[in-house]
């Protein structure tokens, strides 16, 4: 590949020598052309290899093909090349022998056992219906194929066949009837040929410092073929697996949150302190859970779900046909069966795992109900709560005796023997409340694992901590420290820092948002390393911040980078507990803080009504600590019902009718009502199908009394309830009532302040680089590094503000861009280039007007953008050449370099574009106008696509 660069840059260095001692020919410009075609077909090529070996989704977007996504890859190969193990105490790292102990580890983790596992009886499970098991066998349909096709990530890497989902997806008109015959053949017989359900395994480290083999997790790269079987099988048991997984499982299933467990599990250990009750919470670690899980248990859950025979008869064969080879610095190790386990990748596996971690969830309901295991209680009625689990990320708590600490062990040996699912005692942490330390370490000695000590973490956040003390959140600020490192800031350019701030180093502390208040010294903190980041300091060596932090956040439309607040956005992210806690899908967490906190109540709106001595993380979460009183009066207005029968509604303390409740409207009518926590429902009848209100008093109203009767009559005549239709708890900014996080951040990022200066003359491009976008912000608002800007921060120049080309003038924006000799000579240039002729603004707005306004009333705006752009981004590129190389003036090629900038842009960005580098060197305003009535046509077609739908 190297070698035809060289070619084609040798091609066009011959011909342009050829140019400069006579005008070429016509085969000599066609020979330049191809020159060109072939050069930049060689880098594409570069790009995608670069591209594939780094995994970097965002290469498009950032510096392509530069020495920081060489770094990346190179580390990663670095990283998963495995250069030794240790093998039975000794290490070896010849490559035959390491090649040997992986086939040999992994045939035997994955060997399957001839002996009869014990299942356990007298144990109930949720069943599903009649109509869904019909509905998960019924004939596979060529929508329901390609909706999973849709949904298949494209460029992960490709299984033994050796094609990714991108292929499949470019081919699927050619290969379509193809893979339907093979979904038809698998419905009739359930079988799969040998072949294809083979698959590669990837061992990707835990851990930096890797020994043995444990220190590797296992994924599985599958077959295109299988792979999609095994989505449209997911996809339908996705549909059915919340009618048998308990509400202790959080994982897999809709309407449940990672942060759901991590909820309960601090409010009951809130709650466990708060009365002082002797209780145990025990940490299990499960030893490489898919990896040993038993097939003929799986079976036997299924069979106990009520699945269908054909059903079954499906996962078993896609477990039973499955082979694998292992992958060893990229070659395959000799194939050979599994006879146990799920694989990683597999898309199957979390919904199959989740049915075997039920079989642990039905022998502790059944040990509770036969009080043999007890729970922690709590509330007045006393809700039992013993178990938590997130996939094999277990929680058991209860009582703290020593029946109960034999009775989890039992327990946990018992599911072993049923399942296979091993846990690993030594990795294990008990914890006490409430108990002596002589209790507890012969607890962790009955249980044979380790003692724990709070604050303590649970699917990575913590538990029973100071939620507002920064050594809490030490993690995520030292991951903020560790991205920067590894990413190199100083190889990145303007545009890659914006990107990578956008979408990873905003996103790096979500999970900890989504639950937890961000205290003001972590956030300054967090800020501060994000805007280091973007303007290219590192540690101690600080550079010039040249914007207002939250300037930099303010959306687009207003003059800033739209780069995420991370207050505003912890704001939003804890404002959808308030939107879940009343949505109407019921769940453990929803249950826990009922009881806990509003006697049980069925239905619950925070923003109406206040409870006393609630948890810090609860008080964190329905007063949104530092939002000021407007925002938070903005987002509670939000919230509202929208009454059906009104039997979930309270007709007092709820927001039904109006921006408040009727409790604080008719506060003298509420201390006369007879049902102050009374339904809608229960305020009136139904009278021949119509709606009559009833509202009942302890005394008939006097006075002022009598005015707010007569005030809440009026109110409530304008209310009419739908017979058999239920109530919606909704948000009213988002789209169908439901509350949305992006939306919900916008509208509390909502500012009355825009940006009044240059920006708004220099409208976004979508045609350039990130790192050109970025630049155009800057010039925007005037906050480039000219030597005037320089000198109004404080900072002594030995050279003077004078301007490098003409050193008569001040080098600042207008006259770097507008006014000087460079900047005269590119424009001019650049006019006899389009054919335009106009005696040129003086300002940088007065440019951006003449181009966008101007020329982009012809050629369409972001054209005109474009065109304005390349010329500023090379003056501000010669003048940096001027000053730190003290290389003078213009090259005489500039223009044919802005030229072939342009074409590249073009050409990257715009699809359909047909036009040669020579057209749009000869006849730019064409080529611009066959882009733009392209862009008219695509828009006109899909509207009357849409229209025809």
């Amino acid at each position: 590949m190297e070698a035809q660069y060289e070619q084609a840059v040798k091609k066009i260095e011959q011909v342009d020598m050829q140019n400069e001692i006579a005008d070429l020919e016509n085969a000599e410009i066609v020979k330049r052309q191809e020159g060109f075609s072939e050069m930049w077909d060689v880098l594409r090529k570069k790009e995608l290899i670069w591209k594939q070996k780094s995994r970097s989704k965002w290469v498009s977007e950032g510096d392509a093909n530069t020495r920081f996504f060489h770094r990346v890859a190179k580390g990663r190969r670095a990283q998963n090349n495995i250069a030794g193990l240790m093998c039975e105490g000794a290490w070896i790292e010849d490559p035959d022998l390491v090649k040997n102990e992986v086939c040999r580890y992994f045939r035997s983790l994955f060997q399957g056992e001839s002996w009869n596992r014990p299942k356990p009886g007298n144990i109930s499970f949720q069943q599903i219906s009649e109509e869904k098991k019909d509905w998960l066998e019924r004939p596979f349909s060529a929508e329901e194929i390609e909706e999973a096709l849709r949904s298949c990530d494209g460029s992960k890497a490709p299984g033994p066949d050796g094609y990714n989902f991108n292929f499949i997806k470019f081919a699927w008109h050619s290969i379509k009837e193809d893979f339907i015959n093979f979904f038809s053949e698998f419905h009739r017989n359930g079988k799969l040929v040998r072949g294809l359900n083979s698959s590669f395994i990837a061992l990707i480290p835990k851990k930096l410092n890797v020994g043995g083999l444990k220190d590797y997790r296992p994924i599985s790269l599958l077959g295109c073929v299988y792979k999609l079987l095994a989505k449209v099988l997911a996809n339908r048991l996705k549909s059915v697996v919340a009618e048998i997984v308990s509400e202790t499982q959080s994982a897999f299933v809709g309407g449940r949150q990672l942060v759901d467990s991590v909820l309960v599990l601090n409010e009951v250990v809130d709650e466990i302190k708060r009365k002082k009750q002797p209780a145990f919470v025990f940490k299990a670690d499960f030893e490489k859970a898919y990896d040993c899980v038993d097939w003929s248990f799986l079976d036997w859950m299924m069979e106990r779900f009520g699945f269908g025979t054909k059903w079954r008869g499906w996962i078993r064969e896609c477990l039973s046909t499955a082979r694998i080879s292992v992958l060893v610095n990229g070659s395959p190790t000799k194939e050979f069966e599994m006879g146990k386990g799920l694989r990683q990748g597999d898309p199957l596996s979390p919904f199959l795992f989740l049915m075997i971690a039920e079989g642990l969830q039905g022998l502790i309901k059944r040990a509770v109900k036969e009080e043999m295991l007890h729970g922690i209680e709590i509330g007045k009625k006393g809700l039992s709560v013993s178990l938590l689990q997130f996939a094999d990320d277990t929680i058991i708590m209860g009582r703290a005796d020593a029946e109960n600490i034999r009775m989890v062990k039992d327990i946990l040996i018992w599911f072993e023997l049923m399942s296979g699912l091993r846990i690993n005692f030594s990795k294990s942490s008990v914890f006490g409340y409430n108990v002596s330390e002589k209790w507890l370490k012969g607890a962790a000695s009955m249980l044979q694992c380790r003692v724990g000590r709070a604050p303590f973490l649970y699917l990575g956040l913590p538990v029973d901590g100071r939620f507002g003390s920064k050594k809490l959140w030490e993690m995520v600020v030292n991951k903020f420290r560790a991205k920067l490192a590894v990413w190199k800031a100083a190889t990145l350019s303007f545009g890659g820092r914006l990107i990578l701030l956008k979408s990873v180093l905003s996103a790096l502390p979500i999970f900890y948002m989504s639950l937890f208040l961000l205290p003001n010294s972590v956030l300054e903190e967090l800020v501060r390393i994000q805007r280091n980041f973007l303007w290219g300091g590192t540690g101690s060596n600080k550079k010039i911040s040249w914007v207002k932090w939250e300037d930099v956040c303010r959306d687009k439309a207003k003059g800033g980078l739209r780069v995420p607040d991370l207050q505003t956005k912890n704001w939003a992210l804890i404002g959808k507990w308030w939107y879940r806690l009343g949505d109407g899908v019921e769940s453990l967490w929803k249950r826990v803080v009922r009881e806990k906190y509003y006697g049980g109540r069925e239905e619950v709106d925070i923003t109406s009504i206040e409870c006393l001595r609630v948890s810090k993380l609860w008080r964190d979460i329905i007063r949104i600590g530092g939002l000021s009183l407007k925002h938070r009066n903005m987002l509670v207005e939000g919230f509202k019902w929208e009454v059906g029968e009104g039997n979930r509604v309270e007709f007092w303390s709820n927001r039904w009718v109006g921006d408040k409740s009727l409790r604080d409207l008719f506060p003298r009518l509420f201390a006369l009502s007879v049902k102050k926590e009374g339904k809608v429902s229960e305020m009136g009848t139904w009278e021949e199908g119509r709606w009559r209100w009833r509202v009942e008093w302890r005394r008939g109203t006097i006075g002022r009394e009598k005015d707010e009767e007569e005030l809440l009559e009026k109110v409530l005549e304008g209310v009419n309830l739908k017979e058999g239709a239920g109530d919606v708890w909704k948000w009213v900014h988002g789209l169908d009532g439901k509350y949305e996080v992006k939306l919900a951040y916008v509208f509390l990022a909502s500012s009355e302040r825009i940006l009044e200066e240059q920006m708004c003359k220099l409208i976004g491009c979508r045609l350039v680089p990130s790192k050109v976008a970025f630049f155009r912000w800057r010039l925007g608002l005037d906050r480039l590094p000219t030597k005037n800007n320089l000198q109004k921060r404080g900072i002594w120049l030995q050279e003077g503000v004078l301007c490098e080309c003409c050193n008569g003038k001040v080098e600042e924006v207008n006259h770097l861009f507008c006014v000087c000799d460079n900047a005269w000579l590119a424009w001019t240039q650049v006019l006899s280039w389009w054919g335009l002729e106009s005696v040129l603004p003086n300002t940088v707005v007065g440019l951006a007007e003449f181009f966008i306004g101007g020329l982009g009333r012809i050629v369409g705006k972001e054209m005109g953008s474009c065109i304005f752009l390349v010329v500023a981004w090379y003056l501000w590129y010669r003048r940096n050449v001027q000053v730190f190389r003290k290389d003078e003036g213009i090259p005489e090629n500039l223009l044919e370099r802005m030229q072939v900038k342009t074409f590249l842009w073009i050409k990257t960005k715009v699809h359909g574009c047909v036009f040669s580098f020579c057209e749009w060197q000869s006849c730019p305003m064409e080529c611009a106008m066959s882009i733009k009535n392209h862009k008219r046509m695509r828009k006109q077609f899909f509207k009357a696509v849409a229209l025809s739908s």
